[in-house]
């Protein structure tokens, strides 16, 4: 992987995460959608 697609990656990670953060009040949801089922995870 070249220099600039790792910062790219990064800089996308970081303004993901500003976004994505979970508390115990209010943990985040994982949601997994298969052709049969629905998986929904909770995660502090």
């Amino acid at each position: 992987m070249s220099f600039n697609r790792k910062v790219q990656r990064q800089k996308r990670h970081l303004r993901l995460r500003q976004h994505v953060a979970g508390t115990a009040a209010r943990p985040r949801m994982s949601i997994c959608v298969t052709n049969k089922n629905m998986y929904v995870q909770f995660i502090d």
